[in-house]
């Protein structure tokens, strides 16, 4: 195949060739695609090193792919790179992933969920309330990184943990929802039966981030959650 080759001709190849994401055909370089097919080729990475390094490859798979990889990244890996962002308070980065197309989907939902498992030998009543040993279904080793990525927990979580005020009001800005229960307990941890994770709002109310905790209560507030329901054992509540 010419390094002239037609776009037609250069999506047959694309498609009877199982290793097209690793060899090109003879005298054929990446400057030669079209940025279709580059696109194509991007969402058969496994990986966002893979993408990344394929849009670092020219200048030409730069200039495509570099501004498609937030909607990559939010299709291909549940917009781990929002969290990414908050976890580095990245405002510019953030915005990025929020403007982009399909966000919605994720900007409420953790990027990994863990399966806890419970110890039914290790049982406390008290008060009513039957507590139980949990741990999660993995690897301590795994779970410990996704506990450090911030891939356990929501973006605005992850946000308010932080005590980062303007990435807060910017995830607001863009749907988050403050009373979402988001936070999945840490490892070994006596938790009720009915277990209920802790929201924004409840880990605002924990850190003393008093301005936070406003933003807020102001926004559920505005989404009409009644005042009385915003508090509970805490002073604050998980909705």
């Amino acid at each position: 195949m010419s390094s002239e080759a037609p776009p037609a001709e250069l999506m047959y190849w694309f498609f009877s060739n199982p290793d097209r994401a690793i060899t090109l055909p003879p005298k054929l370089s990446f400057n030669d695609l079209p940025a279709e097919l580059l696109i194509l080729i991007a969402e058969q990475c496994d990986s966002q090193a893979d993408i990344l390094a394929l849009a670092m490859t020219t200048k030409w798979t730069a200039k495509v792919l570099l501004p498609m990889l937030p909607k990559l990244n939010i299709k291909q890996h549940k917009a781990a790179g929002l969290t990414w962002a908050v976890r580095h308070n990245n405002l510019p980065l953030a915005r990025r992933f929020l403007e982009t197309p399909g966000i919605q989907a994720f900007i409420d939902k953790p990027v990994v969920t863990v399966e806890w498992v419970p110890r039914p030998s290790f049982r406390i009543v008290n008060g009513g309330w039957q507590f139980r040993l949990m741990f999660p279904a993995m690897d301590e080793a795994e779970y410990e990184a996704l506990l450090e990525s911030g891939k356990l927990d929501t973006p605005l979580y992850r946000a308010v943990g932080h005590g980062y005020l303007e990435m807060v009001r910017l995830l607001l800005e863009f749907g988050a929802n403050p009373g979402t229960s988001s936070h999945q307990f840490s490892r070994s941890l006596f938790a009720p039966d009915r277990t209920r994770s802790l929201s924004a709002l409840d880990k605002a109310h924990i850190k003393g981030y008093h301005k936070i905790r406003f933003v807020l209560m102001l926004e559920l507030a505005q989404r009409g959650v009644p005042i009385e329901l915003l508090y509970n054992s805490y002073g604050i509540a998980g909705l």
